[in-house]
């Protein structure tokens, strides 16, 4: 093997049966070694043109991918306090050098013959001036999450905070995934990538067959060619019986012409929902949107009622059979000319549907008489001084029994209107 002019020798490098050598007084060259004949190629595989004219050689290092083809980087530092990065797979081509900007990447004074170090990404340097010298990614960044370990119940989800602080601005989105999952685990990033310093939540979901046990996740962020991680303990636990019923919220509400639109909220966080059925339908019309069975997930649906004779019921049903109903009752009450009537229709009323909202019109009343029967027993309430448009809740829960009746009485000028409607939480909306 021939080195040409070459004065001396001192350091060499070896990666993927390749010989790299840089000799005083010449250039960078790559010899090919064979395996099956035990013999270097003679002639360079491949060479560079840069020639440094000094008898001390270059010091090695080589990073690569195991020895995946196309990943090879050799590094070589030079005496004149130079380092060089050359394609491994063919070093006419360098990749980069310290002088190209010497102002943020110059080497200090550099004791000749010592090697660099490779390792997490960066090459690391010694120098004679009190100072270890750290080379790498100008776009680089770390990752973190916002606990150490989070759990979660089979058939359940858990949540966490993934941060990640860009040192430098991101050359291209970054990308997040996670590995580690236990069986029927699934895990999603919201949002999926970032392009600069932020946070992105981490859910991790389970299934009834995950499982239980404590499993070490690996979340990783991918920006180009530059990996980072960090990881995440997660505990699957016992599914807990999901006893409770669905829960749902009455209402928005809304007034098209002479009819009355009233929207809905249901959800069950634990086996998630199977269905809502309306169960009664009497003079309305309902909209249900399809979902996915097993759903925790909050879905929103409509009843349109078409006078004070409208009525429908809804039936929740979760994935365990838990079931719950909603059984709102609506009525508007009209001041009519003449002396006030009371409005009976209110019957068989419960504590469920103790909470009364009144949505005043414009006009509205100015007063509304409310008369709560218990078998023999009569509660009256008072509602004074409602304003046109204004809302008006009341908790009349500790007055209702199972079988309650209730009668609304108007009171003020004639011609003002409210809505009154009987539900288990407070309706919101606004009357026209």
């Amino acid at each position: 093997m021939s080195f040409d002019g070459c004065d001396q020798i001192f350091d060499l490098a070896f990666w993927n049966n390749t010989l790299y050598v840089w000799g005083g007084h010449d250039v960078l060259r790559a010899y090919t070694f064979s395996p099956s004949t035990k013999n270097f190629n003679t002639t360079p595989a491949s060479k560079n043109t840069i020639q440094f004219n000094m008898k001390y050689t270059a010091s090695f290092a080589v990073s690569a991918n195991g020895t995946a083809s196309g990943t090879g980087i050799l590094w070589a530092v030079l005496p004149d306090s130079s380092v060089h990065a050359f394609n491994a797979s063919n070093v006419a081509s360098e990749l980069w050098n310290s002088k190209q900007n010497s102002a943020r990447d110059a080497l200090p004074s550099y004791p000749k013959f010592t090697e660099p170090t490779v390792a997490n990404g960066r090459v690391y340097v010694a120098t004679h001036s009190n100072q270890l010298v750290v080379y790498g990614f100008l776009s680089d960044f770390t990752l973190s999450t916002s606990a150490a370990s989070v759990t979660a119940s089979q058939n359940a989800a858990a949540t966490v905070t993934v941060d990640v602080t860009a040192l430098k601005s991101l050359s291209v989105p970054l990308t997040l995934s996670v590995s580690g999952l236990p069986a029927g685990a699934q895990a999603t990033f919201s949002p999926s990538s970032l392009s600069a310093s932020g946070a992105s939540t981490l859910t991790l979901k389970t299934s009834s067959s995950t499982p239980t046990g404590t499993y070490n996740l690996i979340v990783t962020g991918t920006e180009g060619n530059i990996r980072r991680t960090t990881n995440l303990s997660f505990t699957v636990t016992t599914a807990t019986p999901d006893t409770t019923p669905p829960q749902w919220t009455c209402c928005t509400y809304t007034q098209q012409g002479s009819d009355y639109v009233l929207g809905y909220s249901a959800w069950d966080t634990q086996s998630g929902l199977k269905s809502i059925q309306a169960i009664q339908v009497v003079n309305a019309t309902v909209s249900i949107p399809s979902f996915k069975v097993g759903t925790t997930s909050t879905v929103n649906f409509t009843e349109t009622e078409t006078g004070t004779s409208s009525y429908a019921e809804f039936q929740l049903t979760d994935v365990a059979g838990n079931s719950a109903y909603i059984d709102p009752i609506v009525m508007e009450a009209d001041r009519a000319k003449g002396q006030p009537l009371g409005l009976d229709a209110l019957k068989n009323l419960s504590p469920e549907l103790g909470v009364v909202t009144i949505l005043n019109g414009t006009p509205g009343l100015k007063n509304l008489r409310i008369e709560i029967t218990n078998g023999p027993n009569v509660t009256h309430i008072e509602v004074a001084g409602l304003k046109d448009g204004e809302t008006r809740v009341l908790d009349l829960t500790s007055d209702l029994q199972t079988g309650s009746a209730a009668t609304l009485t108007p009171l003020g000028k004639p011609g003002g209107k409210a809505l009154c409607v009987f539900a288990s939480s407070a309706m919101t909306g606004s009357p026209q």
